[in-house]
């Protein structure tokens, strides 16, 4: 996965770790801050940048071709086909 775009994560960015949830939520302030968290590299990215553990701050209002998201599901689900 490395290399496509870097990918937008739901934590607000902090520029330490301090008070992470333990639990794998995404570290939040509340109210909700606009810097938000990019995490990778590009295809435009240096090696360095390409890393998954890599982030960087960005105004959640930012828009380039560099950047993008993953979707995911917090767990899997059960469900029958046709009911």
């Amino acid at each position: 996965m490395h290399g496509n775009v870097s990918e937008w994560v739901e934590d607000d960015y902090f520029d330490n770790y301090r008070q992470l949830p333990e639990d794998g939520t995404a570290y939040e302030h509340l109210p909700r801050f606009t810097m938000k968290v990019t995490r990778g590299g590009s295809f435009l990215s240096s090696p360095d940048s390409s890393r998954s553990a890599s982030r960087a701050p960005m105004e959640a209002s930012t828009r380039f071709s560099t950047i993008g998201f993953r979707v995911a599901a917090n767990q899997m689900t059960e469900f029958v086909l046709g009911e």
